[in-house]
């Protein structure tokens, strides 16, 4: 801002003056012009507010006057601006709007509201006579067309579609579709048609989307979906098989057989040429790592009509550890006198197993029988579906963000064993270093930290001869881990016997291990050495059985295993076991 010339003249003379009365002069004369222009600010600004109160005041009363005979554009103007945090609309019904989904936001959003069973709307019927909202003839990108793009279009800020590429029949494209809220919580993945002639999972899973995006205002439980959950819905995961109303895909592979979860453990003939070798299982794959974070993944299913005496399933991971109470009011709601359910574990290579194994998700195969509630694939059938399904969806949607499987660590025992026959024996050398007998090695992994166990006996025949010493040391240790140095590991797990009659040996031996997850199984074994008088017919000492059992227990402290020893305090009475394991 520019400086008054008055003032500006004034600072010159308190510069230039030489005389002391001049500058005080000129000082006293600067201060009195300073003040003055301060006061006529003032004057100004307080008559400024003055005119702004009175504007205000005269501008409010318009609006308390207001009234259906006397209407004024200067309350509509007014009404556009939020009272609550100054944001100003183009117009007052955008204003009204943005009030409106706040509310949804903010209404029936909490976990709580779906515990109740939601008794969905009755289902049109899909078969082709019904001529009805959908057929269940259709192809699958007739399907898309005409039922996951136009409800896509409802609202494409809250829905996007996205192209994976084209599947194994190299014609259809494989489409996922992403429901996304402003301020979701946490994620679910939702697939159906893994098997494309089960055509009742995939109509269903449309149905509750319809429901989820058209009627959440009416349902509680779809509301806490729609403002909560972002759902990743694969609509139909193997389109070739639905056009072709088949199990497998174009290459003749079984999908949900060919991932990479105990696959090569699988006796499945149609698992594929390798984990994830069809094109439709490598989209799945990719969806459930860009979603890693996902709390579940649910798989629909459903049976050929009578192809099953239970009219319910529920297949979950077999070797990891599922929250059953999710399913709980489901099946409560469906168990009466003439409805069977089936609760089912497996292992095979499936999404689910992987999903919940690779992920930590929360994953599981419900499966419905068509045909139980009147014509397969008509209303009541379809209503059903959609009951059954749909509360199994919103009771997975309790669960939490952080909510995640583990892998169910149990106790397992491996046993070998081993009967001399034909001609070929297993001697024991003469030697006094010990010898690994080769045939009796054996190498497991361990799925997580715990104790190794090792019992078994050893039977021996061979020459007469009282002289001759035999001696054993069971072989149990970790690969790229020392328990103990060998000299006190013998010390400890050594047995023997003397003559050469035939005599039966116990032994046993016992190791902490940890994950074997980095190419460090564990070895079990026998070594062997004997001792005798050479000069008086040493003979031979043979192996005529030999059996052995390793048992893993899983546990996670770090002192699991502990060993004492009285060795050297003998006669000491209490307290001469002294621990020397750990240290």
């Amino acid at each position: 801002m520019a400086i008054p010339e008055n003032i500006e003249q004034l600072a010159n003379d308190v510069r230039t003056k030489v005389y002391g009365r001049e500058v005080r002069e000129a000082l006293a004369s600067g201060i009195e012009a300073a003040g003055s222009i301060a006061n006529d600010a003032d004057v100004r600004s307080q008559e400024t507010e003055t005119k702004q109160t009175s504007l205000e005041k005269k501008y409010d009363e318009q609006i308390a006057n207001m009234s259906l005979e006397n209407p004024n554009v200067a309350e509509v103007v007014d009404a556009r601006v939020s009272g609550y945090n100054g944001q100003s609309y183009t117009t007052i019904g955008k204003r009204f709007d943005s009030v409106d989904a706040q509310l949804a936001e903010n209404l029936n959003v909490s976990p709580s509201v779906i515990s109740a069973f939601w008794d969905s709307p009755e289902v049109p019927s899909i078969r082709p006579e019904a001529n009805s909202w959908a057929d269940v003839t259709w192809k699958y990108q007739t399907m898309i067309d005409n039922l996951w793009e136009p409800l896509r279009l409802q609202d494409t800020n809250y829905i996007k579609r996205v192209d994976k590429g084209l599947a194994s029949d190299g014609v259809n494209h494989w489409y996922r579709y992403e429901f996304t809220p402003p301020n979701y919580e946490k994620t679910m993945i939702l697939l159906a048609g893994i098997h494309g002639a089960e055509r009742v999972g995939i109509y269903t899973l449309y149905r509750f989307m319809y429901h989820v995006v058209n009627d959440w205002k009416q349902y509680s439980q779809l509301s806490y979906l729609r403002h909560k959950v972002r759902l990743i819905v694969i609509p139909s995961a193997n389109p070739y098989a639905q056009d072709k109303l088949i199990r497998y895909n174009a290459n003749g592979v079984d999908l949900n057989r060919n991932f990479d979860y105990r696959w090569s453990q699988s006796t499945d003939p149609y698992k594929g040429s390798a984990p994830f070798s069809e094109v439709e299982s490598q989209y799945i794959k990719d969806t459930l790592e860009q979603y890693s974070d996902a709390t579940t993944y649910l798989d629909l299913h459903n049976f050929g009509v009578g192809d099953s005496t239970f009219d319910f399933i529920v297949y979950t991971p077999k070797l990891e550890t599922f929250p059953r109470e999710v399913y709980r009011k489901v099946i409560q709601r469906y168990s009466t006198n003439s409805t069977s359910l089936k609760w089912d574990q497996t292992d095979n290579p499936s999404a689910f197993n992987y999903a919940a194994n690779r992920f930590g998700m929360i994953a599981s195969n419900p499966e419905f029988q068509p045909g139980k509630y009147g014509d397969s694939h008509g209303s009541e059938d379809m209503t059903n579906a959609l009951r059954w399904f749909g509360n199994i969806i919103l009771q997975h949607a309790r669960f939490e963000g952080n909510a995640k499987v583990e892998t169910a660590v149990e106790p397992f025992t491996i046993r070998t064993i081993f009967n001399r026959s034909g001609s070929t024996d297993i001697v024991i050398p003469v030697t006094d270093v010990y010898s690994e007998i080769e045939d009796f090695q054996l190498s497991f992994n361990v799925p997580t930290s715990g104790i190794v166990t090792l019992h078994g006996e050893v039977v021996i025949f061979g020459t007469l001869n009282p002289t001759t010493q035999t001696f054993f040391v069971p072989k149990l240790g970790q690969t790229g881990t020392k328990f103990l140095p060998d000299t006190v590991q013998n010390t400890y797990w050594e047995v023997y016997t003397e003559g050469g009659e035939r005599q039966t040996i116990p032994f046993s031996a016992e190791i902490p291990v940890v994950p074997s997850d980095n190419g460090n199984p564990v070895v079990m074994g026998m070594y062997a050495k004997r001792t005798t008088d050479l000069e008086n017919n040493p003979g031979e000492i043979k192996i005529y059985r030999y059996r052995a059992t390793a048992t893993f227990i899983p546990a996670d402290k770090s002192e699991r295993l502990q060993m004492f020893t009285a060795t050297n305090r003998q006669g000491s009475g209490v307290g001469a076991m002294q621990r020397f394991y750990p240290i």
